[in-house]
């Protein structure tokens, strides 16, 4: 198996936890379209949780200076 190089670097870790719930989400939000054309699920929000305060504020745009 070859191995692959990271695909981005982070310099925090709000940071890193931001990268992740992006692509956490996207990748809910296109499983969410494929069950909805299959019709295997019902209509419900994707439900996204982080424990990062500072990543929380970013989220919700909070500015604290």
């Amino acid at each position: 198996m070859a191995k692959q190089r990271q695909q981005r670097v982070t310099l925090s870790s709000t940071e890193a936890e931001y990268v992740a719930m992006t692509l956490a989400l996207k990748e809910g939000i296109m499983l969410n379209h494929f069950l909805k054309e299959t019709t295997l699920f019902s209509d419900h929000p994707l439900l996204l949780r982080c424990d990062n305060m500072s990543t929380i504020m970013l989220t919700k745009n909070i500015q604290t200076f």
